[in-house]
């Protein structure tokens, strides 16, 4: 068989020239596309220079809306400070209320509530009186509360509904920004503007802004009309929020699900390029963890929508998109940890991961390579002014405890049946970083730094990695005689096969709720 091949070949050498010609052009075209067209990483840029067009309204004859304020034991100040700021925004006192949705039960916050009203009578309170064993469906059962039961015993709803967290606070031109968009275009089911923060550390070492968000995928997932929108700062009409069957209650990530659901009855969501709210983002590692092991375990609860027992509410052709979705968030710490997993084994191996003879082709390709990112990169910064640094799709990638923690959590969560990615809201007073009460000990501090936030993870890889390092380049040296070639053909593959994994991954994975 193998010799009338080699006949075949001899005797049609020029057409098998040509056709290897071919085929070799044929891959290099088609692996071009891919690279420029690839949806997770470079499919942005081509609709970066695309921006929402920011409207305000000077009409006096406005429509009425209702700003509901859901609580849920955060510290009195705070809240507060979140209802003084939604009651002096610029509308016409009469077409406004605020409406204090309290599941804390605070007797402190009704208080603080009946005295605001002297000055703002707009300003009402209201509690669901639920008690810590009940099934309130969290943050969304407390809106649809004050969409059905309360709104829905008035003589005269409001036509539109906005929603703040109990620690962001709105612009005073907030709703004259917002509602131009609903007013404007019937196809508009939710308006968000980004969200700010006032209490970031200098330098926002843990990427708490999610600027990667905002500044990059905001504009290309507005001209596609998959944007999604956070429920602190969102406007929408009510009778919208009553057609969809208010907001979703099969898992705890109401925002994100409510965006994917509108599609499906003909309205998109708008997410504003505006800074037209400012809140807080937790101020301590610890707090940092646990609101990002909530969210993950509330991004993949998406994986179950087909199953889940209310999904009823949601359109058929929702359920598989957003179970398609919970998906890509599981993969995206599990192909992480893979990626940083595999790198000391491979070191520690001491086996050539490339043919010598490739070594003299991969590293000027490399080289290349390398160049084009950084410059790639740097273009990507330019094109936001700089507000945006180069790599920011990596602002988690150097904890890899992240990941990690991440994909413990699930596992946790959906095998084991432990609650571990449950919590409370980030800004409630019985969390320890916020209870200025329970300092802990130096010691205990060190333990949730070191083991419950996976730091020390961190730096067992960091060690790991070192040491993979130094054993590949010491069993080199003992048994080869060209040492330095073979370490090469060592470490340049593993760096390079870990450098591609951390950026298909990281460039899946941005997150645009605060809560």
């Amino acid at each position: 068989m193998e010799s009338a091949i080699i006949r075949f070949a001899q005797a049609n050498n020029g057409h098998v020239r040509l056709a290897g010609l071919f085929f070799c052009a044929l891959y290099v075209a088609v692996r071009l596309l891919c690279l420029i067209c690839a949806t997770e990483t470079n499919y942005w840029m081509w609709m970066i220079w695309i921006f929402e067009t920011l409207w305000t309204s000077r009409n006096h004859a406005l429509p009425s809306v209702d700003i509901l304020l859901p609580c849920c034991g955060e510290p009195i100040d705070i809240i507060r400070d979140t209802i003084r700021a939604a009651c002096v925004i610029d509308y016409p006192q009469s077409a406004f209320r605020i409406l204090v949705l309290d599941d804390g039960n605070s007797l402190e916050l009704r208080q603080a509530v009946e005295e605001l009203r002297h000055t703002w009578p707009n300003l009402l309170y209201y509690s669901r009186g639920t008690k810590p064993s009940q099934k309130v469906f969290a943050k969304a059962g407390n809106l649809n509360f004050g969409i059905f039961d309360i709104q829905g015993g008035m003589d005269k709803p409001p036509e539109f509904i906005a929603s703040f967290d109990s620690d962001f606070l709105p612009a005073p031109n907030f709703l004259r920004a917002t509602l131009p968009h609903l007013l404007g275009d019937e196809n508009v089911g939710l308006v968000a503007p980004r969200q700010d923060y006032y209490n970031l550390p200098p330098g926002d070492p843990l990427g708490q802004s999610l600027a990667i968000y905002w500044e990059v995928f905001l504009p290309r997932m507005n001209e596609m009309g998959t944007s999604i929108a956070s429920t602190t700062g969102c406007v929408m009409r009510r009778d919208l929020a009553v057609k969809v069957g208010g907001f979703p209650t099969i898992n705890e990530v109401e925002d994100i699900t409510l965006s994917m659901i509108l599609p499906a009855y003909g309205k998109r969501v708008v997410a504003l390029d505006e800074m037209l709210q400012l809140g807080r983002v937790p101020s301590s590692l610890e707090g940092h963890v646990r609101q990002n092991r909530r969210w993950i375990t509330g991004l993949t609860q998406l994986i179950a929508t087909p199953w889940a027992p209310s999904r009823q509410s949601i359109p058929i052709s929702s359920r598989y998109y957003m179970a398609l979705s919970g998906i890509q968030w599981f993969w995206s710490p599990l192909s992480q940890c893979v990626g940083c997993a595999i790198i000391a084994p491979a070191l520690i191996s001491r086996q050539a991961l490339v043919p010598p003879n490739l070594l003299q082709v991969q590293i000027p390709l490399s080289l290349v390579a390398f160049g084009l990112v950084f410059l790639y990169e740097w273009l990507k910064a330019a094109a936001t002014g700089f507000r945006l640094s180069a790599f920011a799709h990596f602002y988690d990638l150097w904890l890899c405890a992240a990941a990690k923690d991440r994909l413990y959590t699930l596992i946790q969560y959906h095998i084991l049946g432990s609650q571990a990615g449950r919590s409370l809201v980030t800004g409630s007073a019985e969390n320890n970083w916020n209870n200025p009460t329970k300092v802990p000990t130096r010691v205990r501090q060190l333990k949730r730094d070191l083991w419950d936030s996976g730091v020390g993870f961190n730096v067992l890889f960091v060690f790991g990695v070192l040491a993979g390092i130094f054993h590949s380049v010491l069993g080199a040296i003992e048994r080869y005689p060209d040492w330095h070639f073979h370490t090469m053909t060592t470490l340049l593959p593993t760096v390079m096969r870990d450098m591609a994994a951390s950026v298909s991954s990281s460039e899946s994975s941005p997150r645009n709720s605060s809560e």
